[in-house]
């Protein structure tokens, strides 16, 4: 009976570990497609908002960003006349939350869109942002992301499409070295080295939605525990979407190992949100934690 849970523990660890090495690869990917760069559009905190290329340096130790022409190509694209180094990255916040976002919108308007944006399934659609105006910026608010610098600057961007979204917060989380409680114990029970790629040391960096998500009239929020309310809220989780989740491991026994990847896949949710959700099912033991 030892042996059968010592060869199950074991042959989890190896399913986590093989999710690891796939991961990684991934985000080698996402690095090099950030190299290329992505065009987002910048919401400043006066005047009016201006499409901008950002991109990765060569060692992922600084983000460089260029103004675009008429057509969209990049201009001083090897002189790039605005750096900001990964290191004084002190906070990443998804969603419209910030100063410059809020003076852009207006709070009312704000409120109103970004609700309307999030179905029972989510938010994700296919169609890219386009002319972003006061009153279509809150339909973009799983698009956007505000980098918090020291000194007291910051960054408000709104990116194109969900996927470039999602390759930048995966670059953060990679390059600032962000893990969840679950991703700690695995590298722990692994004896795990630090990331190569990460440039940032263990300070208080965090990423996180700006503001939470008012679930209460939302479709499944009466079925919700008050922990996963609350965790639906703070992540902007749809409740019928955690719910269907949540019953999936229920309905798929035969599955040996749920892992993030899986949670990510069955969800829809991008990778932050995803692994929070993930955390929470192996808290609440839904799912075997991988370790």
């Amino acid at each position: 009976m030892l042996d059968d849970y010592v060869a199950k523990k074991n042959e989890k660890l190896r399913d986590a570990e093989a999710t690891e090495r796939h991961l990684s690869s991934v985000v080698d990917r996402v690095l090099n497609y950030l190299r290329n760069g992505l065009r987002v559009t910048k919401i400043p905190s006066k005047g009016n908002a201006r499409r901008r290329l950002y991109f990765l340096s060569e060692d992922c130790k600084r983000i460089h960003s260029c103004e675009l022409d008429h057509q969209g190509f990049p201009l001083n694209r090897k002189r790039p006349p605005v750096t900001i180094w990964i290191r004084d990255i002190e906070k990443v916040l998804i969603g419209l939350s910030t100063t410059s976002f809020v003076n852009y919108s207006g709070e009312a308007q704000l409120a109103k869109t970004r609700q309307e944006a999030v179905s029972d399934n989510g938010t994700h659609r296919h169609n890219p942002t386009r002319n972003i105006t006061s009153s279509s910026l809150g339909t973009n608010n799983h698009r956007a992301l505000t980098l918090l610098l020291r000194g007291g600057k910051s960054l408000e961007v709104v990116c194109e499409t969900d996927s470039d979204c999602e390759a930048w917060l995966v670059a953060l989380k990679c390059l600032l070295r962000l893990r969840t409680p679950a991703e700690r114990l695995l590298e722990e029970r692994r004896g795990t080295s630090r990331d190569a790629r990460a440039q940032a040391s263990d300070n208080d960096v965090e990423m996180r939605w700006g503001g939470p998500l008012d679930t209460r009239s939302m479709r499944g929020f009466v079925s919700l525990a008050p922990a996963a309310a609350a965790l639906c809220g703070e992540h902007h989780i749809p409740p019928a979407l955690f719910l269907r989740v949540e019953q999936e491991p229920a309905e798929k026994p035969e599955r040996r190992t749920i892992t993030a990847c899986g949670v990510r896949v069955c969800s829809g949710l991008d990778i932050f949100c995803s692994g929070r959700l993930y955390d929470y099912l192996c808290e609440k033991r839904v799912v075997p934690p991988p370790y």
